[in-house]
């Protein structure tokens, strides 16, 4: 396998190149997860992949939590099946909490504390209204818990790695949370959790190695090797330069794309879901992508290779694109790109005005 043929797989699996699906729910059941740390961006990833979604609908979908976005793998923000929280957040909440551990005592969260923090949330919340974050602040004051900036954003997080709330739809400019219903109960065991979430990983996201799933999940690696041996005879096993991959045995051929130009999201799965990322960035260029920060900018591509980064530029009934182009583009590709432009204008609902 070359890796142009790589990626084209990935991109086929990860449902860019032929989106399969029509619902949001379907969608992150079937990739195990989307990143949605940058709250529009992370909408936009979802929407990018379901022909006919739109930004309101992907916040319908959030608030009445067909599909839940909280705090999960890497300890990160994702938005997941609700089908899914509870086996998810069993097999990796307790290493997250624990990775945390020198940070809460850092900022005097004891382990009585965010339990009490998580009790107080549980009853406040019990009859589903949405509250702000600065809502969930005075809640807390109220009861002698100090909750502002970093503590509360911890204490948030604590509070939906234990499945008491989880994130709804913003009140203006505000995060908004709530009571997260109740979910589908876990029948999984912890092997059985492993084995699910490796072969949803290699399903949606292979050709990929077992560096890039231990990156992913957040596993330990341990873990996670052991999650992908119990799947082994299912996968197919593919060496690109030294690097062992692996993927679905049906991996089969790769259908004709719809578009040979994407705007993908600000830490889409397609960058984010990976480790080794040097297939579709040139080394030249991956610092204009990924930022020593953990930042990772909206990417251009085009049949699979970085070809820029890009900012949507909202105005009152328009929308302008900045695009920072890595080469020259030739007129089919400045084609191509205005095509995927007014794909992400039109779910955003805005007129595409210029590219700049």
């Amino acid at each position: 396998m070359t890796e142009k043929e790589l990626l084209q797989h990935r991109m086929n699996n990860l449902d860019i190149n032929a989106p399969r699906f029509n619902k949001p729910e379907q969608l992150v059941a079937w990739l195990g997860g989307i990143q949605a740390q940058d709250f529009g961006q992370g909408k936009w990833a979802i929407g990018s992949r379901i022909p006919g979604s739109t930004n309101e609908s992907i916040d319908k979908a959030i608030a009445s939590q067909t599909i839940v976005r909280t705090w999960m793998m890497r300890g990160t923000i994702h938005v997941v099946s609700p089908d899914d929280v509870q086996w998810l957040t069993d097999l990796l909440a307790t290493r997250i909490i624990a990775r945390n551990k020198t940070r809460y005592e850092h900022l005097e969260l004891s382990e009585k504390t965010l339990g009490k923090a998580n009790e107080i949330l549980r009853k406040a919340l019990e009859s589903g209204d949405t509250v702000t974050r600065t809502g969930i602040s005075e809640i807390l004051k109220d009861k002698k818990i100090i909750a502002t900036g970093v503590r509360l954003a911890h204490i948030l997080q604590f509070a939906c790695l234990k499945n008491t709330i989880c994130f709804s739809a913003k009140q203006g400019k505000d995060f908004g949370f709530t009571r997260l219903k109740p979910t589908k109960k876990s029948s999984f065991s912890r092997e059985q959790a492993l084995t699910e979430l490796a072969s949803r990983y290699f399903s949606s996201h292979g050709p990929a190695s077992v560096k890039d799933f231990i990156w992913w999940s957040g596993l330990a690696p341990e873990e996670a090797r052991k999650g992908l041996e119990s799947i082994k005879s299912k996968l197919e096993k593919f060496d690109i330069n030294g690097d062992t991959y692996f993927a679905d045995k049906d991996i089969g051929a790769n259908p004709k794309p719809d578009h040979r130009a994407h705007l993908l999201a600000g830490f889409d799965e397609y960058i984010v879901g990976y480790t080794n990322r040097s297939a579709g960035i040139h080394q030249d260029i991956i610092n204009h992508v990924i930022r020593s920060n953990g930042i990772f900018y909206p990417t251009i591509i085009l049949d699979g290779f970085v070809k820029g980064i890009w900012k949507p530029l909202v105005k009152k009934d328009s929308l302008n694109i900045e695009i920072q182009r890595f080469s020259a583009f030739s007129k089919s590709m400045e084609k191509e790109l205005k095509l995927a432009a007014k794909r992400y204008s039109d779910f955003v609902g805005k007129k595409l005005g210029e590219i700049i």
